[in-house]
């Protein structure tokens, strides 16, 4: 039979760290007069401690930028993965000439800058794909 996990409100987790901060009681001594498992007070001393920048580690803030710039990076992947396979075969189908004005997103001119190409905001002049 699965443990029933229990859910503690902040105001009791913050006045738990603050007994551990304030006091010479160990982790462990804390945890067994509050009731607590001793894991469960460490995780979050662990967490208040690099909040307050006594530990190294990423804060609340920091962790979630890095997930949305993760999950950016990937939709910017993918999109240059497309023009880098969209755009030859326009050109070979004689969709683009070698000076004409195209519009793009910031997106994709992002990805024309990261593989090399020095571009106006909103004309493509010459772009060469694939090595040549």
């Amino acid at each position: 039979m699965s443990e029933v996990r229990r859910k503690y409100d902040p105001e009791f987790r913050e006045g738990a760290v603050r007994i551990v901060r304030e006091t010479s009681k160990s982790i462990v001594r804390v945890a067994k007069d509050l009731g607590l498992h001793p894991g469960t007070l460490g995780n979050w001393v662990k967490k208040d401690r690099i909040e307050r920048g006594e530990t190294e580690g990423l804060t609340v803030d920091e962790r979630a930028r890095l997930v949305h710039l993760e999950s950016e990076n990937v939709e910017l992947r993918m999109e240059r993965d497309l023009l880098k396979t969209a755009l030859p075969q326009a050109s070979m189908r004689g969709d683009l000439s070698t000076e004409r004005e195209v519009t793009t997103s910031p997106a994709q001119r992002h990805c024309l800058r990261a593989e090399g190409h020095d571009l106006p905001p909103r004309v493509l002049h010459e772009v060469r794909w694939g090595g040549s």
